[in-house]
C-alpha cells in the first residue's frame, strides 16, 4: 500500500473514533437541578508571578497539566488548561492575570484544592491593599424546570412591559427561525452591568432532546466588570448568594403585567411567572458546583491521595499479585463513569497504535 493511502485510512479511522467519542460527550445531558454558578471570572496580580499564582489558585498540583503557550492584551506569554489561562509577561504591567471561562470555572471547581468561597476572601483582601483587582465575574442562572418562559420574556420586552434601571436603548432580542435560540440582552454592552438570558439548550445543540423529550436548559447570566464584580463578590461572602442574585436583578429591571387603567407602569404588577423565577433564585444558598466529565486524573486523585494508604497496606500484607487477583474477584460492577473512562482511554489508545502504525511502516520501508 502506498504511504499517502495508509496514511489517509489511518486518519480516518483516527478521525471517527475521535467524532464519535465527541458526539457522545455532547448528547450527554447536564445534571438537571436548578442551580447559581460562577460562569467567568478575571483578575489581575502586583504582586504574583506565574509560578506563585497557581498557590493562590489552590492548583500548584496540576502545575504540569497546562501548556505554556502565546498571550495577549500585551501579556507575551501564559499557562492554559481547559479553560483557565495565566497570563504574564506584559512589557508594562507587572504581576499576572487570570482569566476563567465558563470552562475554566468548572475546571478549578473540579481540580483546586479551595472552593470560590476562598478565592473570593484572597482576592478581596488583596483588592483592599491594592495588589488585586478584579475586572469580570458572570454569576449564572441555569433553569432547567422552565420557570422563565423565555418566549414570552422577549416579547415582553420588545413591548416594554417592564420597568428598568438601564438605558432605554439598550435593550437587545435576537430570534433564531423557530421558537427556539432566543436571547434577551438586558443592559449596554459597555456598562459595568448587564444581563443576559438565552437559550443554552440551543446553543450546546441539543436539538434532539428539544424536540423529542421537551428538554428545556435556560440561563439567566448577571455579568459585572470592576467594582460591580467587585460589589457582589464582597456581598456573597455574607449573604446567601440567591439573595444578591435575587437583589440585583429585582433593583435594575422588573417584568410587569399591562393594566390599562393605570399609565404608570411602575405601578403594574409584577408578572407572576417573574416572582416565581425570583423566588426559585433566592432560596438558592451556595455556588453549585456543576459536574465535569469524570477523566484520568481524578481517578488518580482518589486512588493516589484518598484510598492511597489503604491501597498500599494491602499490598504490603498480601502482595501485588494476590491484591491484584482478590480485588478482580470483589469488585461490583463498573459503574457508568469508569466504563466511560475506559472507553476514553481505549479511543486514545487505538488513536496512538494507529500513529505507531506509521511510524513502523516508514521505519520498515526507510521512509522516516
Amino acid at each position: 500500500m502506498a504511504i499517502h493511502s495508509l496514511c489517509e485510512v489511518i486518519k480516518i479511522n483516527s478521525s471517527e473514533i475521535r467524532d464519535k467519542f465527541f458526539e457522545e460527550q455532547k448528547n450527554k445531558l447536564p445534571d438537571t437541578n436548578n442551580k447559581i454558578l460562577i460562569d467567568w471570572l478575571s483578575f489581575t496580580s502586583k504582586i504574583d508571578s506565574d509560578l506563585s499564582v497557581f498557590d493562590v489558585l489552590g492548583l500548584s498540583h496540576i502545575k504540569k497539566h497546562f501548556q505554556l503557550i502565546y498571550g495577549f492584551q500585551g501579556y507575551k506569554q501564559r499557562f492554559y488548561f481547559e479553560g483557565i489561562s495565566i497570563h504574564y509577561g506584559h512589557s508594562k504591567n507587572k504581576g499576572v492575570w487570570v482569566e476563567m471561562s465558563g470552562q475554566g470555572c468548572r475546571t478549578f471547581e473540579t481540580y483546586s484544592k479551595i472552593s470560590f468561597v476562598e478565592l473570593f476572601k484572597a482576592i478581596i483582601y488583596n483588592q483592599e491593599n491594592e495588589d488585586y483587582n478584579v475586572t469580570r465575574l458572570d454569576v449564572a442562572f441555569d433553569d432547567f424546570h422552565k420557570i422563565i418562559p423565555l418566549k414570552k420574556l422577549s416579547n415582553q420586552i420588545l413591548d416594554e412591559h417592564f420597568v428598568s434601571k438601564f438605558e432605554p436603548k439598550s435593550y437587545l432580542v435576537n430570534m433564531h427561525p423557530g421558537r427556539k435560540g432566543i436571547t434577551c440582552d438586558i443592559g449596554s454592552s459597555s456598562s459595568n452591568l448587564k444581563f443576559r438570558v438565552y437559550d443554552k439548550a440551543y446553543e450546546r445543540g441539543y436539538f434532539e432532546e428539544i424536540e423529542k423529550n421537551g428538554f428545556s436548559w435556560t440561563r439567566w447570566e448577571i455579568q459585572m466588570r470592576d467594582d460591580r464584580a467587585y460589589n457582589f463578590m464582597k456581598l456573597s461572602l455574607d449573604s446567601y448568594v440567591g439573595q444578591i442574585f435575587r437583589g440585583v436583578i429585582l433593583k435594575y429591571f422588573r417584568v410587569v403585567d399591562v393594566n390599562k387603567s393605570d399609565s404608570n407602569k411602575r405601578r403594574w404588577n409584577t408578572s407572576k411567572w417573574y416572582l416565581r423565577f425570583i423566588g426559585d433564585v433566592e432560596n438558592i444558598s451556595l455556588f453549585t458546583p456543576c459536574k465535569s466529565d469524570y477523566n484520568l486524573y481524578k481517578c488518580e486523585r482518589y486512588v493516589y491521595t484518598q484510598a492511597g494508604n489503604a491501597v498500599d497496606t494491602l499490598i504490603q500484607i498480601k502482595g501485588v499479585d494476590n491484591f491484584i487477583a482478590e480485588l478482580r474477584a470483589s469488585k461490583s460492577e463498573t459503574t457508568p463513569k469508569y466504563k466511560e473512562l475506559l472507553n476514553t482511554y481505549n479511543a486514545s489508545h487505538d488513536i496512538e497504535e494507529h500513529g505507531a502504525n506509521i511510524l513502523n511502516y516508514l521505519k520498515e520501508h526507510n521512509l522516516e
